[in-house]
């Protein structure tokens, strides 16, 4: 199935659902973003690690910044340059890591 952009009204509805996510425009483009924090470098690059696993098994890559014991995970759709139901799925995913690793 073809993914489509979200309308704003299904953007702010599914956003609401991703306690910490948040819409940010990056050069004109919605994107949903959030930073997740760990107790040291080592365990922020096993996230992304397992991220980019899980990234690649569904076939949609986020952008990833890592600062020391953050990353910075943002979602969407870059072939269409926008928000698509797929970048949230991804969110929920991301999320779902993050508790799975939590020490």
């Amino acid at each position: 199935m073809p993914r489509l952009p979200l309308e704003l009204i299904d953007i702010e509805t599914s956003l609401a659902r991703l306690p910490g996510w948040e819409r940010v425009s990056v050069d004109g483009i919605d994107r949903i973003q959030r930073t997740y924090l760990f107790p040291d470098p080592a365990q922020a690059f096993s996230f992304t690690r397992s991220l980019g696993e899980l990234a690649e098994h569904f076939e949609h890559h986020p952008s990833l910044l890592v600062e020391r014991n953050s990353v910075t995970v943002a979602w969407w759709t870059f072939t269409l340059g926008a928000l698509t139901q797929t970048d949230f799925t991804m969110a929920e995913r991301t999320d779902r890591l993050y508790e799975a690793m939590a020490v």
